[in-house]
């Protein structure tokens, strides 16, 4: 049996297939190297040997999780992968159960009756091509969410070890971070290393910024750390090592990062800077901005015109740096705010909005203003020209319980002078428990109703 733990991380990716597109100067420095993220860095030696469909073995360089299928009791079949003392799941989580060379059998302890069916290893899915397996196969197909490579593995007769015990051993290649990438292993065949960086040069430099062809280590002994030793740039220039290349007879030729290793640095060229919520300056290299689009939203006195109303302003080929505030924006008197701002070509970011500290909310027009004081009071205030009437609903609790508790009630306020407020003896209570549920205000106003926030505590007792 395989060791349960991993020394490498969780490489193995179960689900869709996602690969990380690198932007910049720096992607054609690598372009051509064929770097496949965590695929790389954990991989099968040779080819996977199912013998039937109840045992398989293997050579892996990092972690691996098996596929498993049982039938059900309707003739069918339940995939998923093995994840504990007879258990498994269609879509585990956490770091994979087998690493490094290993042998399972569906006669081992632990492992649920059914057929062996497959092996993940990073973004590679290998399938049993056995008979017995295909049935299963085509069931993991329609119940798993999955675009990965599904090589065939080989079919053996003799799976009572890891069909690598011979092969002398490999080459290794670990990230410890993303400036500092381990060789080991033999070294034999092995004629030149190179590793391709990307860098980020402070002020107008360019970032990122790749080397052609990268950089070579000739005859290399292992064991090898590669790091800013290596690089020769100056301290304060960020980088990551994205890619390895192995030259010679060996047996695999490239590693990339793993993309479990964040090792991105800020590339914006523009800097978005909202001064406040009408302004908004523009600054940075604007070489390759084509457009700035402003997504404003206006709020006019006359209700006709609207409240809140859109509009967007379009800057074509802008100078920057550039400060859009009122002027520019060639707004009238009418209060308005930034909403978002695009910008268009090949710069980045690409959008920006107000952070969300700033406080740009406004006065939506509306007439009267409706403020719980507490369960049993309101207080409306505003312009009272067009309210013909106020409802208010509430709620009795009277000590008796023939009475009611709770106990609905609503109280009308005809033409009613703001500002007013409404409590116990506005309502000719008596010494009841009462709470207030809602207030609905008749005629051409806003807010039409209005309820008790939602942090009051109205509750009888």
């Amino acid at each position: 049996m395989a060791s349960w733990n991993s020394s490498l991380g969780d490489g193995t990716d179960r689900g869709v297939n996602r690969r990380t597109v690198l932007k910049g100067v720096g992607a054609g420095a690598i372009a051509g190297v064929g770097l496949t993220g965590t695929a790389s860095a954990h991989r099968v030696r040779g080819e996977p040997v199912f013998c039937g469909c109840d045992r398989l073995c293997v050579c892996v360089e990092g972690n691996a999780d098996v596929l498993v299928a049982r039938e059900t009791d309707d003739g069918g079949y339940e995939v998923g992968f093995l994840v504990g003392d007879g258990e498994i799941d269609p879509y585990p989580t956490g770091e994979p159960r087998y690493s490094g060379d290993f042998c399972v059998s569906t006669e081992s302890e632990g492992i649920p009756d059914g057929q062996i069916i497959g092996l993940q290893v990073a973004g590679t899915r290998w399938v049993n091509p056995n008979e017995c397996a295909q049935a299963a196969l085509e069931a993991e197909r329609e119940q798993l969410d999955s675009t990965h490579e599904r090589p065939a593995g080989e079919s053996g007769d003799a799976c009572g070890s890891p069909p690598c015990d011979d092969d002398g051993g490999g080459i290794e290649v670990t990230w410890e971070d993303c400036e500092t990438v381990s060789v080991t292993g033999s070294g034999e065949g092995l004629d030149e290393i190179i590793f391709h960086p990307l860098r980020c040069f402070p002020g107008d430099g360019p970032c990122p910024d790749g080397v052609p062809g990268g950089r070579n280590i000739e005859n290399p002994t292992l064991p090898l750390t590669i790091d800013h030793r290596y690089l020769a740039v100056d301290d304060d220039v960020p980088y990551y090592i994205a890619g390895i290349e192995l030259r010679g007879d060996v047996e695999q030729d490239t590693f990339g990062k793993p993309n479990s290793l964040d090792c991105g640095f800020e590339t914006d060229d523009i800097e978005i800077t909202f001064e406040d919520c009408e302004t908004v300056t523009l600054s940075g290299p604007d070489e390759d901005l084509e457009k700035i689009e402003l997504y404003l939203v206006r709020c006019f006195e006359d209700p006709g015109e609207g409240c809140p109303d859109g509009q967007i302003v379009t800057r074509e080929n802008p100078d920057l740096p550039l400060t859009l505030g009122r002027d520019e924006l060639a707004v009238g008197d009418e209060v308005y705010r930034i909403d978002a701002v695009d910008l268009f070509g090949d710069v980045t970011p690409d959008d920006a909005t107000p952070p969300d500290d700033l406080d740009c909310s406004f006065d939506t027009g509306e007439d009267i203003d409706v403020t719980f004081e507490d369960c049993e009071t309101v207080t409306l205030t505003g312009d009272d020209t067009d309210l013909d009437g106020i409802d208010v609903y509430y709620q009795r609790c009277f000590e008796d319980p023939g009475e009611g508790c709770p106990d609905g009630a609503q109280a009308t306020f005809e033409n009613p002078t703001l500002p007013l407020t409404i409590g116990r003896n506005e309502l000719a209570t008596g010494d009841e428990q009462i709470r207030i549920d809602g207030v609905d205000l008749i005629g051409d106003v806003t807010p039409d109703d209005a309820t008790p926030p939602e942090d009051f505590d109205c509750r009888f007792e």
